[in-house]
């Protein structure tokens, strides 16, 4: 150890050009001693040095916290104000206030006030005055903004309210889905508008007790528009229906091509079955061929041509009488149908249509009904509907 320490000591007299075969002499140790205390005087300045570069950094990360955090508070006080604001705004459009344009500008005003005691306390952190102002106006222009969208949100809930009465007063207007029985015919239908309310429309109306008719009528388009028109036609064929298919369908020309001259068109079929004479006559107007499916499960067309009404100034249309026997059926429905398309853009067609019907002989009405809508469906899968289908199956008895 001890000669470990001579070895140092001698290395540290080699770098001060010391002697170190002999005792240093009084100039050499004061040479040494000298040197020795500039390197602890300067150690200590050093040191002295960092402690004070410490607590300065120290300070400095002590204000940024705290500014970090008075910034965070103000922001915090900020989200809330435009929470509260917004909370005013809707409690303002909201149960016996809505549309209430006092209560949302009273609201702005409410909303507008707390900000700017917000900005008023938090002053020094926000730009001064220069910096208030354009805060204050952004706030006001979020105020307006949030008044504009609860106002579009109203106008567009009350829309919508009309629209859905509006699907529900056409659905009252057609015999809901299911089945309806007669003494000669077992019905089973589907209606199912594309938008809230569409244009198709279709009745039933027992003649006597041998005769039944059923009438089914396509709207061109879907929406308010064609609804309310398929509505009148509907409230036309049914006030003179007694009358036969001819009156339903001058009546329903004169509605179309009056006042709408062409805008609007319909297609339209007239069934009527007689029991007795084991028959059905088909008047058409446009409309997609109905099918009768005898009871072995054979698919025959009733071609009956025509032009929709509402489009030339005459009636152009069709009419066929074919035999329809004790367990036939007969198959309305509207191009809804036969034209829904799949994900790849490939309507349902009617070949499809009559795949589905085949194997279903001996099934009831409402078994074939639903047969071909569980196959339209699936071909349809999630695409959404583009027009409005509709379908009726009526079986003799």
């Amino acid at each position: 150890m001890t000669a470990e320490l001579h070895r140092l000591m001698r290395r540290q007299l080699r770098k001060l050009k010391l002697s170190v075969d002999s005792a240093p002499n009084l100039t050499e140790w004061t040479a040494l001693t000298t040197v020795v205390s500039d390197y602890y005087a300067e150690s200590d300045n050093d040191r002295s040095m960092l402690s004070r570069t410490l607590e300065l950094t120290t300070e400095e990360m002590g204000e940024l916290r705290m500014q970090v955090e008075a910034e965070r508070d103000s922001l915090r006080d900020l989200l809330e104000a435009v929470g509260s604001g917004i909370g005013y705004f809707a409690g303002s459009v909201a149960g016996d206030q809505v549309g209430n344009h006092e209560a949302l500008a009273s609201a702005r005003i409410e909303f507008v006030t707390h900000i700017e005691s917000l900005l008023e306390r938090q002053s020094d952190g926000i730009g001064g005055l220069a910096g208030q102002g354009k805060i204050r106006d952004e706030f006001a222009r979020l105020a307006d903004s949030v008044i504009y969208l609860a106002q579009q949100a109203t106008t567009k809930g009350k829309l919508e309210h009309q629209m859905e009465l509006a699907g529900t007063v056409q659905r009252l207007m057609v015999p809901p889905d299911g089945v309806i029985e007669s003494p000669t015919l077992s019905v089973s239908s589907m209606f199912r508008p594309a938008a809230y309310c569409g244009g198709d429309w279709w009745s039933f109306h027992p003649i006597d007790k041998h005769r039944s008719m059923l009438v089914v009528g396509d709207i061109t388009g879907h929406g308010v528009a064609s609804a309310v028109m398929a509505g009148a036609a509907k409230g036309a064929c049914d006030a003179i229906a007694e009358s036969g298919p001819e009156a339903i369908l001058e009546a329903i020309q004169r509605l179309l091509y009056g006042p709408e001259k062409g805008r609007l068109a319909m297609t339209c079929a007239i069934a009527v079955i007689d029991s007795q004479l084991e028959s059905i006559q088909l008047t058409a107007a446009g409309h997609p061929f109905p099918m009768i499916v005898d009871s072995n499960g054979g698919v025959f067309p009733l071609v009956a041509r025509g032009a929709p009404l509402g489009i030339l100034p005459d009636i152009s249309s069709s009419t066929i009488t074919a035999p329809m026997k004790r367990g036939d059926s007969l198959l309305l429905y509207t191009d809804g149908i036969t034209e829904c398309p799949n994900a790849k853009g490939q309507q349902f067609g009617d070949r499809r249509l009559r795949r589905a019907i085949q194997g279903t002989n001996g099934t009831s009405a409402d078994a074939l009904l639903k047969a071909i809508v569980q196959r339209v469906d699936e071909h349809r899968g999630v695409t959404e509907p583009d027009d409005d289908v509709t379908i009726i199956v009526a079986q003799r008895k």
